[in-house]
This record gives structure tokens, sequence and C-alpha cells, in this order.
């Protein structure tokens, strides 16, 4: 009998696009998401990081880990929704939570970055 090989986690592809004037690249790193968005007309650089353990309650009952919220940013740019850049670095993500069979609720998904 062969040993269980353990599972590599899936590297994904970082996300890159265009928010505005600002160019902006997330990637995902095991458990933890990095930003960046950067925007040549007003030269400024906003960064942040974040991992499961930063999520809200609600958050985790909804996404569970830092993965499922890569793939729902992924779905926002795929499917053309509007995601927003304010000129203090709040990013934000907009997606639908079926709280039960019959219902389905527009939620926002907000990352603060900071100025650097």
């Amino acid at each position: 009998m062969e040993p269980v090989k353990k599972v590599e986690s899936i590297t994904i592809r970082p996300l890159e696009f265009q928010v505005g004037s600002y160019h902006v690249k997330i990637a995902l790193d095991h458990d933890r998401i990095a930003i960046r968005a950067y925007s040549e007309i007003s030269a400024k650089l906003f960064e942040g990081m974040f991992d499961t353990k930063d999520l809200t309650e609600q958050e985790r009952f909804v996404f569970e880990d830092c993965e499922a919220v890569f793939v729902m940013m992924e779905d926002c740019i795929i499917d053309k929704r509007k995601v927003e850049l304010s000129d203090v670095g709040e990013l934000k993500f907009p997606y639908f939570f079926q709280p039960n069979r019959r219902s389905q609720v527009e939620k926002i998904f907000e990352v603060k970055l900071k100025e650097v």
C-alpha cells in the first residue's frame, strides 16, 4: 500500500483589473490575500493584506476562508459587477448572499487599504 500523498494547494493566478484610474492586483497566497492598487494619474499607491482570521464572523459564515473570498472577487471581475475603490482606499466588491431558499441579498465585501 502506498502512503497517502499530501495535496499541494492550487496556485491561483493573481487577479489584475482596472478600477477607475487604478490598476489593481490581488494575489492569494495559501490563506492570505494581498492587494495592491496604483494610479499613475494620482500617483497614489494603496496596499493591504488579510487572512481568514481577519474575516468577521458573518464573512466566515458566508465564505469560510480567503480562498472563497478570492473566488468571489474573481467572479465579480468576470461578471463585470461594479467594483469600487474610494480615494481613501476602501475597495468594495458586491456579492450575493442567499440566507434562505427564497431570497437573495446583495452584500458588499469591503477591504480597507493603506496609502503607501
